[in-house]
């Protein structure tokens, strides 16, 4: 029994499907990192491994439909699947506002996010080993709140220091784009964690 997803026995295609997405995840956040170091070509791997996570999506959808050692437990996995994806998107739709008017000032919160992914990615490969599982968990809360400290950082120096009103502007734009993408990681962490105690 999978103990951190209550699953009898996961079919070997279904933990294919949930090692890929989180494969995707570490991809995903190192396209970012790339991105705020100055590689460009990076958003167009980015919209690559958003078309990987859709994929991913589909195939877990179809593989949960035709198994019938999954049983009740379809909806959880498929949950799991859907909120690795909406990381993806929250990331590409942050990564799409970087490069038009990239901000020094924000580089450490893009990179805190960075981090973050690469933490729930970690975390989603670790979903049938519960000890590793938790220690993952625990340090995806902790750069959570990183990603928070450095948020209310950014916006006091653009509410205090900036005084380029089309920077501001940009860089509003950037932090609400990070911000959906922190909630999106949050859900995703939140979503592990009840999977673990159920």
């Amino acid at each position: 029994m999978t103990a951190t997803l209550g699953l009898e026995r996961v079919p070997g295609s279904i933990a294919t499907l949930i090692d890929e997405a989180a494969a995707n995840l570490l991809t995903i956040a190192n396209q970012l990192d790339a991105l705020v170091h100055g590689d460009p070509s990076s958003l167009e791997e980015m919209a690559r491994s958003e078309d990987t996570g859709d994929r991913i999506v589909h195939d877990l959808i179809r593989e949960t439909s035709d198994s019938w050692r999954v049983g009740p437990d379809r909806a959880r996995l498929i949950a799991l699947a859907q909120a690795v994806d909406d990381v993806i998107d929250a990331l590409q739709e942050l990564a799409w506002s970087w490069p038009q008017q990239p901000l020094p000032e924000l580089a450490d919160l893009l990179l805190a996010l960075r981090d973050t992914v690469r933490d729930a990615g970690h975390a989603v490969a670790a979903v049938e080993r519960e000890a590793r599982l938790r220690a993952r968990l625990a340090r995806c809360r902790e750069r959570e709140q990183e990603v928070r400290r450095l948020g209310r950082t950014a916006r006091a120096w653009l509410v205090v220091e900036q005084r380029d009103p089309q920077l501001a502007i940009r860089g509003h734009h950037i932090l609400r784009q990070a911000d959906a993408a922190l909630r999106a990681c949050t859900r995703l962490r939140f979503r592990l964690d009840c999977d673990a105690h159920a």
